[in-house]
C-alpha cells in the first residue's frame, strides 16, 4: 500500500514540476531571418488593413462619438433616469466654483505685472538645491552623529519647502483648483470602491463622487476651447499634499513633480497676463453655463426633458458600442485564421503603440519590457480568457472558440488596456491602424523589440501589470488602490556612452544626487545627474559605471503577491 501511495505521490510531484516549469516556459518562439518575419508580418497586415478599415470606418467612429459626447455634459444615471440626488447634492459647489473663479479674475486685473518667472522660482529652487545636498551629505556620511544632525537640517529645511510653497501657490493663485488642495487620489479611492458594488445605494454613492470628480478635475481653456491646464492645477494639488506629507528628506515624487511644474507653469506665464485672463474668462463662462443647464435639469418640471436627454445619451452610447465592438470582432475573426505568430505579433505592436508609443528612446527598453507582460499574462488565466458579459463576445462568430485564442483575449481583456473602450478616441487605432510612413516605420521597429524579446523571455521577471503616474490626472499613485500586487525594483538601462567624461564629473563632484535603489538582483545603484541628463551608477571593481536612467514615473511594473 505505502510502495503505491509512494509512487502516486512521485507522479504528483513530477506534474507539479512539469506545471511549473510549463507556466514559465517561453509562451511562442520563431527560428529564421527577423526581416523575413516582419516582411511576412507586414503583408499579412496590409490584407488586414484592407479588408477591416474601409474609408468611411474612421469618420463614422468619430461622428458616433460627437452625438456619444453630446455637449460634453455628464449625466449621472440609475437606470433610465437621472439621478437627481447626485446632481442637487453637488449644485452648491457651481456657485462656489464661480465665486473661486471670480474671484482670481479680480485678483489679477488688479496686479499691474506678473511676477518674473526667475523670481518666483528662485527662493524654492535654492531650497529644492539646499534639500537635495544634505540628501547627497546623508548618503555620504558614515558616523551616526553627522547622518543625525544632516537628518535635522533637512528636517529644517523642509519646514521652509512648506512655507515657501504656500507663498509660490499663492502667487500663482490664477492655476489653483476649484478645492485646492485636492486629494484626487482619495476622491478616486472612493469612486473605485463603489462603482463596481451591487445595490441603488452603492449606485448612488458612485454618482455623486463621480459627479463631485467632475466638478474639481477641472480648468481652464483659451477662448477657442483648446490648451487645457487641468493636468498643470490638479498636479499642483497632488503636490502640495505631498509636500505637507514629507518629514525627513526630499522624496523622489515631490522632486520629479516640482522640476515638471516649474517647466509648465514657466510656458504658461510666459504666454502674459491678457491670455491668463481670457482663459479664467473662458473657465468662469463654461462654470456658469454647466451651472445653469444642471439647475434646470433636476427642477421636477423638467422630468420629462430629463428622461429624454438619457434616453438619447443611451442611444448613442449603444450606437457607439455596436460599431466599436463589432469593428474588434471583425478584428478578432481577422487574426483567428491567421498563424499563431503572426496573432501573436498583432496583440503584441498593438499594445506597444498604444501603450508606450516611442517615449523610450531608441532602444525601446519599456517596450520590451511590456512586451514581456504581455507574455507573462498569456499563461495567466485571469488575463487569457474574455469575461462572458464582454461587449465584444456576443459579435464574435460561434464557430470560433474563443477561450483557445489567448493571444487576442490578453489584447481584448477588459478593463486592462483602456485604448480598447468604446470612448477613448485610440480605439479607432486597433481597427484602423496608422499606415503613414511614421506609423509603418514604428510598426517596424516594435515587430523587432517584440520578436526580440520573445527570443530573451526572462522567466525571472515575473511582471503582470504595469503603471505610469505622470499619465495620470494629478500625476496620483492609482497603484496603491490595487490588491494583490506589489511594485517590483527599478531597472537600468544600457551602459552609458562616455563613461570617462562621467567618472571624471563624479570624482569631480560635480553631480546632484537624487535618491539609491536595489535591482532585482540586489545591486545597489545612484540615481544621479550630471550635466542635465539623468544616470544610474554602480560601483563595478573599485570603478563607478553610468548606465542609462530608466525612468520610474513614466513605468513601474508589479509582480502578483505570492
Amino acid at each position: 500500500m505505502f510502495k503505491s501511495l509512494s509512487k502516486y505521490f512521485v507522479i504528483f510531484l513530477v506534474a507539479i514540476f512539469s506545471f511549473t516549469t510549463m507556466a514559465k516556459e517561453r509562451p511562442i518562439d520563431w527560428d529564421g531571418n527577423i526581416y523575413k518575419i516582419i516582411n511576412n508580418y507586414t503583408k499579412v497586415h496590409r490584407k488586414f488593413f484592407k479588408k477591416v478599415c474601409q474609408p468611411k470606418v474612421e469618420p463614422m467612429y468619430m461622428k458616433l462619438l460627437r452625438e456619444y459626447r453630446g455637449q460634453g455634459y455628464y449625466l449621472p444615471k440609475l437606470g433610465d433616469n437621472i439621478d437627481r440626488q447626485a446632481i442637487i447634492s453637488n449644485l452648491h459647489h457651481f456657485s462656489k466654483k464661480i465665486r473661486f473663479i471670480d474671484k482670481q479674475i479680480e485678483r489679477l486685473k488688479k496686479t499691474k505685472k506678473l511676477i518674473k518667472f526667475e523670481l518666483l522660482h528662485n527662493e524654492l529652487n535654492e531650497i529644492v538645491e539646499s534639500l537635495l545636498d544634505l540628501k547627497k551629505q546623508n548618503h555620504l556620511a558614515i558616523s551616526e552623529d553627522r547622518k543625525k544632525r544632516i537628518l535635522n537640517e533637512s528636517r529644517s529645511a523642509l519646514k521652509r519647502l512648506k512655507k515657501q510653497f504656500e507663498i509660490y501657490t499663492d502667487q500663482i493663485h490664477f492655476l489653483k483648483s476649484y478645492g485646492f488642495p485636492n486629494d484626487f487620489l482619495e476622491y478616486r479611492k472612493k469612486y473605485e470602491k463603489y462603482k463596481h458594488l451591487e445595490g441603488k445605494a452603492n449606485k448612488k454613492i458612485a454618482n455623486k463622487t463621480y459627479f463631485f470628480r467632475k466638478i474639481v478635475e477641472d480648468g481652464a481653456l483659451d477662448p477657442n476651447k483648446t490648451r487645457p491646464d487641468k493636468y498643470i492645477r490638479t498636479t499642483l494639488d497632488t503636490l502640495y499634499l505631498n509636500i505637507q506629507k514629507e518629514e525627513d528628506f526630499l522624496s523622489e515624487n515631490v522632486r520629479y513633480d516640482l522640476e515638471w511644474i516649474e517647466r509648465n507653469i514657466e510656458r504658461i506665464m510666459d504666454r502674459g497676463k491678457r491670455v491668463i485672463l481670457s482663459r479664467l474668462e473662458e473657465w468662469k463662462e463654461r462654470t456658469e453655463k454647466n451651472f445653469k443647464f444642471y439647475q434646470e435639469l433636476v427642477q421636477l418640471k423638467n422630468k420629462d426633458k430629463a428622461k429624454k436627454l438619457v434616453k438619447k445619451e443611451n442611444e448613442a452610447t449603444h450606437r457607439l458600442k455596436e460599431f466599436v465592438y463589432k469593428k474588434q470582432a471583425e478584428v478578432y475573426e481577422f487574426w483567428t485564421k491567421q498563424s499563431t505568430l503572426n496573432k501573436a505579433l498583432f496583440a503584441l505592436e498593438t499594445i506597444l503603440v498604444h501603450e508606450v508609443g516611442v517615449i523610450d528612446g531608441e532602444h525601446g527598453l519599456e517596450r520590451q519590457s511590456v512586451t514581456q507582460v504581455v507574455l507573462n499574462r498569456y499563461h495567466d488565466d485571469f488575463y487569457n480568457q474574455l469575461e462572458p458579459d464582454q461587449p465584444i463576445v456576443k459579435y464574435i462568430s460561434d464557430d470560433i472558440d474563443i477561450e483557445d485564442e489567448h493571444w487576442l483575449n490578453v489584447l481584448f481583456k477588459i478593463g486592462e488596456f483602456s485604448f480598447t473602450y468604446h470612448y477613448i478616441p485610440a480605439v479607432a487605432g486597433i481597427y484602423c491602424p496608422d499606415m503613414s510612413r511614421r506609423g509603418r516605420s514604428i510598426r517596424k521597429k516594435n515587430l523587432k523589440i517584440a520578436l526580440k524579446a520573445i527570443k530573451n523571455y526572462d522567466t525571472s521577471f515575473n511582471a503582470f501589470r504595469y503603471f505610469s503616474r505622470v499619465s495620470m490626472l494629478g500625476k496620483i499613485d492609482m497603484s496603491t488602490v490595487w490588491t494583490g500586487y506589489e511594485r517590483l525594483p527599478e531597472m537600468v538601462g544600457y551602459k552609458a556612452t562616455k563613461q570617462r567624461k562621467l567618472i571624471s564629473y563624479y570624482l569631480a563632484d560635480k553631480y546632484q544626487y537624487l535618491y539609491t535603489f536595489k535591482s532585482r538582483r540586489g545591486i545597489t545603484y545612484t540615481v544621479l545627474k550630471i550635466d542635465g541628463t539623468t544616470y544610474s551608477m554602480r560601483w563595478e571593481k573599485g570603478s563607478p559605471v553610468f548606465y542609462d536612467y530608466r525612468n520610474p514615473h513614466y513605468f513601474t511594473y508589479f509582480s502578483k503577491k505570492n
